[in-house]
Formats: structure tokens, C-alpha cells, sequence
């Protein structure tokens, strides 16, 4: 099984957050740095769960499935993917327990969204023609417009910078592959 741990930036020893017989993974921490989300099913499905960055007892969020997610910035939120699965769709559920409600569908991953504080960077689900789209989600607007075209195999994962002045994620560049055979290495 995978469990949570954390430890300090400057190195020393980790320390276990979660120690249950059931699968923790994808951890993301809140705005303040005293919660840790992690998606779970320790309930019998995927489900996200937080605890004290200080460690403590976790506590189930949203009860209707959720998977990975990260917390608004101003921490009113939790955003989260529907299912691991592909293609998933958007949630919300105020980050201290409340009503889910759906964002938007077409999500192309879990993996393939960043909230800022203006909206939600995404790929969505349809490919662009030569690669794939960087979409945004306008929180004031409610509508979804496309950022930019890119001409690549998409990666896994997206962040955005403070700000919101830039969008990091992954592409595949490399398009094929080599077999090397290498004699007498050593």
C-alpha cells in the first residue's frame, strides 16, 4: 500500500502521515500549509481525504468520488477530478465540507489541471489537430476559452505560476526511440 509522509525541505528524517492498509497517494498541500489532500480508498472507493500537516486524524471531503486536487488560493475550495480514469470531469467542494458541485466535463486527466486565482488551467479532453489546447476556466466568466495550441504529445501535469504569469506542463518531444546495444561498459 502507499502512505503519506513529509519532510523538511532542509532534509533530515521523513515522517509517516498515514498509515492505513488502504492505497494514499497524490498528496497536495493547502494554501496555508497546515492541511495535506490526499486521495484514498479507504472507503471502498476513490475519495479524497485531508489531515493536519502536524499529522492527526483524516477526514473525508467530498462523498460522491474524487481523485488528486488542490486547494483554492484563498482556501475556500477544493477542485478535484470526478475519477482516475480518463476522460473525468471537474468538481468543487468547499474545502471545509459542504455540497459538490460539477465545473465542467471533459477533463482529459486528473493530472492535467492547475487552479489559480482567476480560474482553472486544463487540457481538456479533445485534442487539438497537431497536439493538444491549453484551456482556461474563468471563475467570473464561467466559460471555458482556449490559451494556446501546442504542437506535441501532451505529458502528465500542470502547474501555474503565482500569478498567474505562467503555465508549466509536460510534452513527449521525443518521438520514437533507439535500441543501443553497449559492450564491455565495465
Amino acid at each position: 500500500n502507499d502512505d503519506i509522509y513529509v519532510v523538511s525541505a532542509r532534509g533530515g528524517q521523513a515522517r509517516r502521515l498515514t498509515a492505513d492498509p488502504s492505497s494514499d497517494t497524490v498528496p497536495s498541500w493547502s494554501g496555508d500549509g497546515q492541511r495535506i489532500y490526499f486521495s484514498s480508498n479507504r472507503g471502498g472507493s476513490s475519495q479524497v481525504w485531508k489531515l493536519p500537516a502536524a499529522g492527526g486524524r483524516p477526514a473525508q471531503i467530498p462523498t460522491g468520488g474524487a481523485f488528486g486536487g488542490f486547494e483554492s488560493s484563498d482556501g475556500a475550495f477544493f477542485y478535484y477530478a470526478k475519477t482516475p480514469a480518463r476522460p473525468t470531469s471537474l468538481w468543487r467542494v468547499p474545502a471545509f465540507g459542504g455540497e459538490e458541485t460539477e465545473i465542467f466535463s471533459g477533463l482529459k486527466s486528473w493530472a492535467n489541471f492547475a487552479v489559480s486565482e482567476r480560474g482553472i488551467y486544463f487540457r481538456p479532453e479533445d485534442p487539438a489537430p497537431g497536439g493538444f489546447w491549453v484551456q482556461f476556466y474563468d471563475f467570473r466568466t464561467k466559460r471555458v476559452g482556449t490559451i494556446r495550441e501546442v504542437n506535441n504529445r501532451p505529458g502528465t501535469g500542470f502547474a501555474v505560476a503565482p500569478g498567474a504569469h505562467w503555465v508549466l506542463f509536460a510534452v513527449k518531444a521525443f518521438r520514437g526511440g533507439d535500441l543501443v546495444l553497449v559492450e564491455n561498459l565495465f
